[in-house]
């Protein structure tokens, strides 16, 4: 199985997983010098989460477009929790800010699950906002 696979059973099983968990539970293969933004428009310097490798980065990027999972904004101290927070201004809401923020989410199937029911019972899906990727260093 690919890490893609292994996410995807992950989240699916656990529902409502932290990237901390993902990192707990994956190790060195999902650390790295990559993030993932909300690319929404209208928003800007939202972070999601900083520090994961690519193939986690592109995983996740990949899951989402194929509405296989989504992003569900959360505390912050979901994260405290786990042992880890972004050193960041916590997003407080969907807007266009001047500098980074960080948006707290987790990640489920929950809404793909809503949506697979709702395609087979012929109702319209529920749009996934999606996000990029980039560069970025880990903030502790």
């Amino acid at each position: 199985m690919t890490l893609k696979d292994d996410i995807r059973e992950y989240v699916f099983t656990y529902d409502h997983v932290s990237y901390v968990e993902l990192e707990n539970r994956f190790g060195e293969q999902v650390i790295g010098e990559y993030a993932i933004y909300l690319d929404n428009k209208g928003s800007s310097n939202m972070l999601i989460w900083t520090g994961m490798s690519e193939e986690l980065s592109m995983a996740i990027q990949e899951l989402v477009a194929e509405q296989k999972i989504e992003h569900l904004p959360c505390s912050a101290v979901v994260y405290g929790l786990d042992g880890r927070i972004l050193a960041l201004p916590v997003a407080t809401k969907i807007k266009k800010y001047t500098t980074p923020h960080w948006l707290p989410c987790v990640l489920s199937t929950h809404g793909a699950n809503r949506r697979e029911i709702d395609r087979l019972k012929g109702k319209k899906p529920i749009r996934v906002l999606p996000v990029h990727d980039a560069k970025a260093k880990y903030i502790e």
